[in-house]
């Protein structure tokens, strides 16, 4: 896949036109369109056509996010008046938009959650470490730098 990888998941970076075509050939044949005679010699430049334009409609969108989307069209996820009909470019455009929306704020809570017990794990190990003879050690120089600097300052420590 020509996407860069995301930290715990899904690639939020845009997919080939390759990589579009899958999904694409997919959706098509899942609605296929009574109009159109598969026959005719104009029918492969037709479909051609509409493959351009559905590609240019997802571009810049990830493989997975299309696929999810043509998933959700293909298997009845996505409420519509005629579900016969093969959704247009601009549907699947954007339910693909809303994945990869969906997508990128599941990844910032998770990586805040990360980030958050990695700094929780951080204080507890300060935690542990001022316990041993070291850290206490560490804990009365500061003290006693800090009362320095009062004392340079014309303020008193109180006793305690």
């Amino acid at each position: 896949m020509n996407a860069l990888a995301s930290i715990d998941g899904k690639a939020l970076a845009p997919l080939s036109v390759d990589e579009a075509r899958k999904p694409l050939a997919i959706l098509f044949a899942a609605y296929p369109e009574p109009w159109t005679d598969k026959g005719a010699s104009h029918a492969q430049a037709l479909i051609e056509a509409k493959v351009s334009a559905y590609l240019l409609a997802l571009q810049g969108l990830p493989a997975w996010a299309i696929e999810t989307a043509v998933k959700d069209y293909i298997q009845g996820r996505v409420e519509r008046r005629r579900r016969d009909k093969l959704p247009t470019a601009e549907e699947i455009a954007a339910l693909s938009r809303e994945h990869v929306g969906k997508e990128a704020a599941r990844q910032m809570v998770e990586r805040a959650r990360r980030e958050q017990l990695a700094e929780s794990q951080a204080w507890a190990e300060k935690q542990k470490w001022l316990q041993t003879p070291e850290g206490q050690e560490h804990q009365r120089q500061r003290a006693e730098r800090a009362a320095a600097i009062l004392r340079t300052a014309g303020q008193t420590i109180p006793e305690a």
